[in-house]
């Protein structure tokens, strides 16, 4: 399922998945899907969104919409397929619900953040899933969610990475219990916080055209552009965002 880093690699590929459980739910829809590239060398992050929607493959289950995978086989098969998509190796995962996301935001002492459109507002956590999740109100629908998504998580990871936060990561882990899985331990996890701590993160959203096949909306992302983005995501090199 995972892929070991090789010793020669440059990068350390995250993905991180957002679903929406509800209480008693082992696996549900993966509302959100952003890959995490770390640098070795320098601790530098490029954050990668992929749309829940997008047309491709499921390995075992045909071609559908890649966010079905975490219903049909949880994170395993999420991670199996986004990296077939993308031909990005994974090698770790950091899963949770939209409860889990809110009680560490509050923990965080919420974030300050903006839409690039309307005022600059601070959120609890409650509210900042909601931002996070809304698209109805956007011209771009799902590609503006997540924008809105990045903004909250760069807020989120600076909170992460201050130096008192490493101490407190168990903590916050057992307080997300239920809510929050990973394959990392957490001295690993506290070992990333420190290697990232204060280096810039680049972040891009990857985009495609939306169409109804079959009475069914998904997104098509242009095989060009898609090699184009994960070549260039897996060189630290993100392409500067078109909109």
């Amino acid at each position: 399922m995972l892929e070991q880093p090789k010793a020669e690699q440059k990068f350390e590929y995250i993905v991180l998945l957002g679903d929406d459980r509800r209480p008693g739910q082992k696996r549900a829809r993966t509302d959100t899907i952003i890959l995490v590239g770390i640098e070795r060398a320098t601790g530098n992050i490029n954050m990668l969104s992929i749309p829940r929607d997008t047309r491709t493959e499921v390995p075992g289950y045909g071609v559908t919409k890649i966010n079905h995978a975490g219903a049909y086989g949880g994170p395993a098969l999420s991670i199996k397929t986004i990296s077939k998509f993308s031909g990005v190796p994974i090698s770790h995962y950091v899963r949770t619900d939209f409860v889990g996301l809110a009680k560490l935001i509050d923990l965080m002492g919420g974030v300050t953040v903006t839409d690039g459109i309307g005022p600059v507002q601070h959120l609890d956590g409650r509210l900042a899933v909601s931002f996070m999740r809304q698209r109805h109100k956007y011209a771009s629908g799902d590609f503006k969610r997540m924008d809105n998504q990045q903004r909250v998580l760069l807020v989120l990871a600076k909170k992460l990475r201050s130096p008192s936060t490493v101490t407190a990561i168990p903590g916050i882990m057992d307080a997300l219990s239920g809510h929050l899985d990973t394959d990392m331990s957490v001295g690993y996890m506290q070992k990333l916080v420190g290697q990232t701590r204060g280096r810039p993160i680049k972040s891009y959203v990857l985009t495609g055209k939306t169409q109804t096949i079959d009475h069914v909306s998904y997104v098509i992302i242009d095989s060009a552009e898609k090699n184009r983005v994960f070549k260039a995501f897996m060189a630290g090199q993100l392409p500067a965002a078109k909109n």
